[in-house]
């Protein structure tokens, strides 16, 4: 876009769409010239089905021997003939084929010796005017590879030095081997002259199409788009401050008559930003004017509070000292004489409350000695109480070691009144007289005895409390 701004508009305008123009017909030219050649190239192909058609039909009526196979789409699909005269007497038979083709034919044979297909008959005409008969296919060609396999060859191909589009159909023996080709062909020139002539035709058709648009586009551009030019100069005016100048083309019913109202509008509004910046200039003389004055009572205001908290802050200072006696006796500015008042009267209630404090603190400290003697009697008689505690204390744990032990001794007795009680009942089989057992164990029943009253005597624990009394022989009576 920056390169095409070096220009004026129309002529930028004018050259694109022209450039653009001659692109669309290029292309349409090209696309047409390239269907024409399509169609050329299928009309020439559907030339050469007919060529063949024609000529293999005369073959089977005049060369004895020979068979045409044809397809379901009307065409030649395959030939098979007995032989291939090695020479014809007459042409006869290919002149037909080409005076009703107008196309080239012709019939080849193939020699085993040379390896190559030979024109028996034909109507191509050498340089010299004659036949062409007796020149060989060749080898080194792109047909000979495709028929020596069987195949038909379409395309383009050189014979004598003259190209042409072909067609080359394998002709059979009954055997199946190729013995022959029958050709059907026309001159490459012709097919392509046609095409050059439509080519032609197209390019001169688009070039006097071309050069018609171009006047048109000129003389439709200069016409819609010449008053740009001039809304230009008078936007340059304008922006050089010439604002007496008239904007043409307001009358338009297109983009260029709303940039030219657009242009006035910017005008008129220019005008008005003048009248305005001249009234601003007025109001700003008359604004300075007040806010001088402004300043000016402002300042007073300000020295008026500077002298208040001056005052304030001398009273504040003297009260943190500890001088309840000061006052404010100056006036203050305005609504500031109240903050004087309520600093004289906020001093004044201070002062009296901390009088009242005072005596309140007087009495605090008497009630604060009575209390104090009070606590030294109550902790004297603390530490008495607790020298008792101590002493009952330890006469409860004289009183728990005595009972311990006589919990231990009541043990004591109880295990051996048990002890007794089994040895009584053990001695009970025995008849005692005097202390003594009578029968076989009396010593050692006596025995027994002695050491359990010795047993009695001592309390010794770990011996038994009595001894069994067995009598040895059984009782006496």
């Amino acid at each position: 876009m920056k390169f095409f701004s070096r220009f004026g508009l129309v002529g930028t305008v004018t050259t694109m769409t022209i450039l653009i123009l001659m692109a669309s017909l290029g292309a349409v030219a090209w696309v047409i010239s390239g269907s024409i050649a399509a169609r050329i190239g299928e009309q020439a192909i559907a030339g050469q089905n007919t060529s063949l058609r024609t000529a293999a039909t005369i073959v089977e009526r005049d060369l004895p021997g020979t068979v045409v196979t044809w397809g379901k789409d009307g065409n030649v699909e395959r030939i098979v003939a007995a032989a291939i005269p090695k020479e014809f007497a007459v042409h006869d038979m290919i002149d037909s084929v080409g005076r009703m083709t107008g196309q080239t034919a012709t019939i080849f044979a193939w020699d085993g010796e040379s390896k190559d297909f030979w024109r028996r008959t034909t109507n191509i005409i050498k340089p010299d005017g004659k036949r062409a008969v007796g020149t060989a296919l060749g080898q080194a060609g792109a047909v000979y590879p495709v028929v020596t396999k069987g195949q038909t060859y379409r395309g383009e191909a050189v014979i004598l030095d003259v190209p042409y589009y072909t067609i080359y159909q394998p002709i059979f023996s009954p055997a199946g081997d190729v013995i022959g080709i029958l050709y059907a062909g026309v001159r490459a020139a012709e097919i392509d002259g046609m095409a050059h002539q439509m080519a032609w035709a197209i390019g001169i058709t688009a070039l006097v199409v071309l050069l018609a648009a171009t006047v048109l586009v000129v003389l439709i551009a200069r016409r819609i788009m010449g008053p740009l030019p001039q809304l230009t100069a008078v936007a340059d005016a304008m922006a050089s401050g010439r604002l007496d100048v008239k904007v043409p083309h307001k009358d338009l019913r297109n983009e260029i008559g709303a940039l030219a109202r657009a242009l006035d509008v910017f005008r008129d509004s220019a005008l008005q930003k003048i009248d305005l910046e001249r009234q601003a200039a007025e109001n700003a003389a008359l604004g300075e004017q007040e806010r001088t004055e402004r300043e000016a009572a402002k300042a007073r205001e300000t020295l008026g509070i500077q002298q208040a908290v001056d005052a304030l802050a001398g009273g504040l200072q003297r009260l943190s000292e500890g001088d309840l006696t000061v006052r404010l006796d100056q006036s203050f500015e305005g609504g500031l004489d109240r903050l004087r008042n309520d600093f004289n009267h906020s001093v004044e209630k201070l002062n009296g409350t901390l009088a009242q404090l005072r005596t309140e603190t007087h009495g605090i400290e008497a009630s604060s000695g009575e209390m104090r003697s009070a606590s030294e009697d109550l902790s004297k008689r603390t530490e008495q109480q607790a020298a008792s505690l101590e002493e009952t204390s330890a006469a409860l744990d004289e009183i728990t070691a005595t009972v311990r032990s006589a919990s231990a001794k009541a043990d004591e007795a109880a295990l051996l009144t048990q002890s007794t009680r089994q040895s009584t009942e053990k001695l009970e089989p025995c008849r005692l007289r005097g202390g003594r057992c009578h029968g076989p164990d009396r010593g050692r029943i006596g025995r027994d005895l002695e050491d359990h009253q010795r047993h009695r005597r001592n309390r010794l624990p770990n011996q038994p409390s009595g001894a069994e009394c067995r009598c040895r022989g059984g009782p006496r009576g």
